[in-house]
């Protein structure tokens, strides 16, 4: 059998896979970018999600106590609670409230309560410490001071009593 007996010489079968794969690469081309604005736009709207997360987080009030149970704490928390007693035992004989602001993760200011506290805990490795600081150390932190006015108030009431 010869080339002409099937009708395609070997140009022109070289010719025609080559058509093949040129269009295979163009198609896989777009499929590529396709690709590539699928994650970028998935990019965004993880970020767009965290900046509202943090900023519906960053509107809630930590007034009275949390609702954090003890047996939800895991190692990093139990580690952590006593430190966090220890300083706001010393906190709490000078504030009795503290300021609004209180909570705000602030690494940058050597004033806010984060930078003053930190250096004494021992925070999780595996989570960003923004995270860490608003769903461990705050309410932690606030269950400490209403722990303590709980305790003044029971000692005034004792004593105003006769008690």
């Amino acid at each position: 059998m010869s080339d002409d007996d099937h009708g395609f010489t070997p140009n022109e079968v070289h010719r025609e896979s080559e058509r093949k794969r040129m269009k295979a690469e163009k198609k896989l081309k777009d499929v590529s970018a396709t690709l590539a604005r699928y994650k970028s736009a998935l990019e965004r709207a993880g970020e767009q999600i965290d900046t509202l997360t943090e900023a519906l987080e960053s509107k809630q009030t930590h007034f009275g106590r949390n609702q954090r149970r003890k047996s939800t704490f895991d190692g990093y928390d139990l580690a952590n609670n006593e430190p966090i007693r220890k300083f706001c035992r010393k906190l709490f004989s000078h504030h009795k409230f503290l300021h609004p602001s209180w909570s705000y993760f602030l690494p940058n200011d050597p004033s806010s309560l984060y930078n003053k506290i930190i250096g004494m805990l021992d925070p999780p490795q595996n989570e960003p410490p923004q995270l860490a600081w608003k769903k461990r150390f705050v309410p932690s932190i606030n269950t400490a001071l209403c722990d303590l006015r709980s305790e003044t108030n029971k000692v005034a009431r004792s004593q105003y009593l006769g008690e």
